[in-house]
């Protein structure tokens, strides 16, 4: 699996939830179905992945992780497991695990938004607490999570993206 990353991501510097997206078939026919180790194989490759990239890698972590779960290529039982587990590893304070966790938050999320979150439009929450510098927004009304990977027109604290506006 790291091997595969590595062919996959080879001269890649930046983006790589967006290179992660495009190259979705090549990763599906190494974490075929829903089998919980080959996902614990492909979070573990990435996370060493980011380690070996530096921190470009690392600072992408969470939209690389957004990639994989939007693509269907980690479940989020699979990917809050691996979160928890690095938590409690020998490298517990690696950026790595402070830079995921806006994603882990937001799956544990994700399930208790209220109906009355839902209705609202969308949220935009700054991330400056995780030390990183991207901006997210969760639409409940089409249950979307963008780590603003296409250009959005912020307006008072309101996300008018193309499924909001």
């Amino acid at each position: 699996m790291n091997a595969l990353l590595e062919g996959l991501f080879d001269g890649v510097e930046k983006a790589f939830g967006k290179e992660a997206t495009k190259r979705k078939n090549h990763l599906a026919a190494a974490v075929p179905g829903d089998d919980e180790g080959l996902q614990l194989l492909l979070l573990n490759a990435v996370e060493e992945f980011c380690y070996k990239k530096g921190s470009n890698a690392l600072n992408e972590v969470a939209l690389i992780l957004k990639a994989l779960y939007d693509v269907d290529l980690v479940e989020e039982e699979h990917v809050v497991h691996w979160y928890s587990k690095g938590l409690k590893g020998d490298k517990k304070d690696s950026q790595i695990w402070k830079n995921a966790q806006p994603f882990i938050d937001w799956l544990r999320n994700a399930e208790s938004e209220s109906e009355e979150d839902e209705k609202s439009l969308c949220s935009i929450q700054n991330i400056e607490d995780y030390d990183i510098t991207f901006t997210y927004c969760y639409c409940p009304q089409f249950d979307v999570f963008s780590l603003l990977l296409y250009p959005f027109i912020l307006n008072k604290g309101s996300c008018f993206g193309p499924l909001c506006s």
